[in-house]
This record gives structure tokens, sequence and C-alpha cells, in this order.
């Protein structure tokens, strides 16, 4: 498929220019890896009107929003699988509790 505008990350710059594109009617794949630069925040501050609300809670709605328009394409890798623990490095040494002498 041919696209008018490819975009690479799907947070906020790049949500707010697909729906940009998606209302002017032009085909779009956004290309997103899941992994936004704020994903550790608890809540978003000084975004006008979201002001207090969870990061995560702002992009699905923005995604949802812009995935209406038939004309975008969401592109994102298939879930990560479990990591497997690596046998070449040493296991971390477990703590023992010792009592205190008084």
């Amino acid at each position: 498929m041919t696209y008018d505008a490819i975009i690479v990350g799907g947070s906020y710059a790049g949500l707010s220019a697909g729906l940009q594109l998606a209302r002017a009617r032009r085909s779009v794949l956004v290309i997103d890896e899941g992994l936004r630069r704020n994903r550790f925040a608890e809540s978003s501050h000084g975004f006008l009107g979201q002001d207090g609300r969870a990061p995560g809670a702002i992009t699905a709605e923005a995604r949802a929003q812009l995935l209406v328009y038939p004309s975008v394409t969401w592109l994102a890798p298939a879930p990560p699988r479990r990591a497997r623990p690596r046998m070449d490095l040493p296991s971390r040494p477990q703590m023992k509790a010792t009592k205190r002498s008084a």
C-alpha cells in the first residue's frame, strides 16, 4: 500500500500530526513501538486540558480518536515475549539477614 505520510512514533506529536493529516483525507501509517518517553510518569503536567491525567490515558484516548478515520493504519510490534534469564551471567548473591549484637 502507498501512504501519503508515514509517522514514526505514536505519542502526542505523532498522534497530533496523524489527526491533522487524517482530517485532510490523507492516507497515514503510524509506526509505534509503544514506548512513550513519559511512560514512567504518573500524571501529566503543563498539558492544557490534560493536567493531572495519566499519560497512558491521554494517549489511549487520542489513539482511539485517530483510528476513527478509515485512512489511518496503526502498525505496532507484537508484544514482547518474556525474556529468558541469561545463563552466561552470574546470579546476584542473595542477601542474608544477620542478627545485630547488643
